[in-house]
């Protein structure tokens, strides 16, 4: 039927006219379809380019979240190298907090270089830089009131220095929840890239697949006798079958790549320095990584699907009710 078709259609073209005609529209869709493979391939690798950006921009951000979690472990080693000092009075106490004094303004100076595209994080790093030198003065101050041998403590001096502990804690935990919120918005980017390359495939090849269609039945209208015509779409059929094994193979590369970014993603997860804890809208836990079993003793599988084990003893409703209304 088609080659009775393509006959008739033949027959009805002026003589000398269907050959050059349908060899413009074999040439157009041979240029499309190259113009189509280069748009695809350029799209192919903007998507690439993006995923390494992305990419870099995690591993940057895992670094400020290292660099959190070492100024905290500093301040906590100044401060129990001051109350080592003070009930022992012996002088090997104080080789930690000499430590911390030198790494400190390092650390400090180097989340301030890292978070320096940040606004909101270089104005906690000011308030951080405020009552942390605050913080080490107090720490010398009660290390030389010691030092007097005059047996007392300023209990006002301590007072005073757990209350800026606290609040650089809770500088700390206010840019640490930024940057992981950074971290999640990162990765969810990674996975968009990855989509959108699979997206691009499929749709090239869908293109690609129906202009070469269009250029066989172009070709067949060249065909002004039976023989010929079958034979043409004979050839048509067997280079149809090619291409479309060829865009199949290459849509399950595409497809397994997107597989190997999604196990990316959760070794990323699984492997954080931090611990990455999920909850669902009944308080049960559905993530826990392995920095959550080390930091808080608990095993994954002891844990996934059940109520969130760190809710103070006493305290279950109220947290129930702070959860629920989280999720009002």
């Amino acid at each position: 039927m088609v080659r009775d078709a393509v006959e008739a259609h033949a027959e009805t073209l002026p003589p000398g006219r269907s050959v050059p005609r349908a060899g413009r529209v074999r040439s157009i869709s041979i240029l499309v379809s190259l113009v189509t493979i280069i748009l695809i391939g350029v799209l192919g690798w903007r998507s690439l380019a993006a995923y390494r950006a992305l990419h870099g921009e995690v591993e940057h951000t895992q670094q400020v979240l290292l660099d959190l979690e070492r100024l905290g472990s500093a301040l906590k080693d100044a401060e129990a190298s001051q109350r080592g000092f003070v009930i022992s009075r012996d002088t090997t106490f104080l080789v930690p907090y000499e430590e911390a004094a030198e790494e400190i303004p390092q650390i400090l100076r180097q989340l301030r270089q890292e978070t320096r595209d940040n606004p909101t994080q270089q104005q906690r790093l000011n308030e951080l830089d405020q009552v942390v030198a605050e913080k080490m003065r107090m720490v010398a101050l009660l290390i030389e009131q010691s030092r007097a041998g005059n047996g007392t403590v300023d209990l006002s001096r301590l007072n005073h220095s757990r209350t800026l502990m606290d609040r650089i804690r809770s500088v700390i935990g206010t840019m640490n929840m930024e940057e992981r919120g950074l971290y999640a918005l990162r990765v969810e980017k990674v996975n968009d890239e990855a989509d959108q390359l699979v997206i691009i495939a499929a749709l090239g090849a869908i293109i690609s697949l129906a202009l070469t269609i269009v250029g066989f039945a172009a070709a067949g209208r060249e065909v002004n006798r039976r023989q010929q015509a079958e034979a043409d779409l004979q050839l048509a059929n067997l280079a149809l079958k090619r291409r479309v094994s060829e865009r199949s193979a290459e849509l399950e590369h595409e497809m397994a790549e997107r597989e190997r970014l999604g196990r990316s993603f959760e070794a990323v997860v699984e492997y954080a320095p931090f611990p990455l804890i999920g909850l669902d809208r009944d308080a049960n836990v559905f993530l826990w990584n392995r920095a959550a079993e080390e930091n808080f003793g608990y095993p994954a599988e002891d844990v996934i699907g059940k109520a969130y084990p760190l809710t103070p003893t006493g305290k279950e409703k109220e947290f129930q009710a702070g959860f629920a209304r989280a999720f009002a």
